[in-house]
């Protein structure tokens, strides 16, 4: 009789939060792990992109003027992916360490992307004609952001993706 109260009690809560309108929305961190998978293959092209762009410079093949330019255009793409990204709450209670790692691994991996563009279009003169300096800084970055694709790959593939 007792287990029947309890239960009848947590139907008759659950009833009145789902009529008063106090649902928990948003996605499960697996589901959002799935869905952000749908932008890896721009963040893909855009890399190759910056890749050509620094190994141009650094290589002697685009000047300081030209260099700067296609940064700025960069950091142009990157604050329009930035707004197109789905943006999707995450329901409280359906994190595991793996997907919270992944979240944060691919949230972390969309910070380091704008701190490079902005620390490059920020740079004065003597950083961005020393080479060397450039390619240290890229390479620092470049392994930062692999780092975090790497958590959210682990993620991704524990939610049931396939990575690439």
């Amino acid at each position: 009789m007792r287990k029947r109260k309890i239960i009848l009690s947590m139907a008759a809560i659950g009833a009145a939060l789902s009529l008063s309108g106090c649902q928990v929305k948003g996605v499960t961190a697996d589901e959002w792990l799935t869905t952000q998978y749908a932008d890896v293959p721009k963040i893909k092209y855009f890399c190759a992109d910056l890749d050509d762009i620094f190994s141009s410079y650094i290589t002697g093949a685009m000047s300081q003027e030209d260099f700067r330019d296609e940064i700025e255009m960069a950091a142009m793409i990157y604050n329009q992916m930035l707004a197109e990204r789905q943006q999707q709450d995450i329901r409280p209670g359906t994190y595991t360490e793996v997907s919270k790692t992944a979240h944060d691994g691919y949230e972390q991996m969309w910070v380091d992307l704008g701190n490079m563009l902005t620390a490059f279009l920020n740079a004065d003169d003597s950083t961005v004609s020393d080479k060397n300096q450039v390619a240290y800084l890229y390479m620092a970055y470049g392994d930062s952001m692999k780092e975090d694709m790497d958590d959210y790959y682990a993620g991704y593939t524990a939610a049931g993706g396939v990575s690439q």
